[in-house]
C-alpha cells in the first residue's frame, strides 16, 4: 500500500540525486533505516524485494543491499517485478532497467 513516509523519502532522494548531493542522500537513507521508516532487517537476507518501492528509493536500497552483501559472498536476488504497471509517462518496467544500471 501507500506509505507517505516512504513516498516522502523517495521524493527527497530523487531531488538530492538530481542535484548531485550524494552525501545528503546517503545520510537521509541511513536515517530512514535508523528511524524504522525502512526496515534494516530487509538488508540482512539474500533477497531484496522492491515491489511497491519508487525508483529513486529502490536505487539506494540496491546500493546499500549490494554493499552489505559483498561481505557475505552469497548469491543475492533482487526482485523488481514484471513491469506490468505503467508510470505517468506510460513506460513499463522501468524499475528493472534502473536497478540494473546501479549494479553494472
Amino acid at each position: 500500500g501507500f506509505d507517505p513516509e516512504v513516498s516522502a523519502l523517495s521524493a527527497a532522494l530523487a531531488v538530492y540525486s538530481k542535484e548531485k548531493q550524494t552525501r545528503k542522500a546517503r545520510n537521509l537513507f541511513a536515517a530512514a533505516i535508523r528511524s524504522g521508516t525502512l526496515k534494516g532487517e530487509m538488508f540482512h537476507s539474500n533477497t531484496l524485494d522492491l515491489h511497491g518501492y519508487p525508483v529513486a528509493l529502490s536505487k539506494y536500497m540496491v546500493r546499500y543491499f549490494t554493499k552489505f552483501q559483498k561481505k557475505s559472498r552469497r548469491t543475492v536476488y533482487i526482485i523488481t517485478g514484471k513491469g506490468r504497471h505503467r508510470n505517468k509517462n506510460g513506460a513499463r518496467g522501468i524499475l528493472r532497467k534502473e536497478v540494473a544500471s546501479v549494479i553494472e
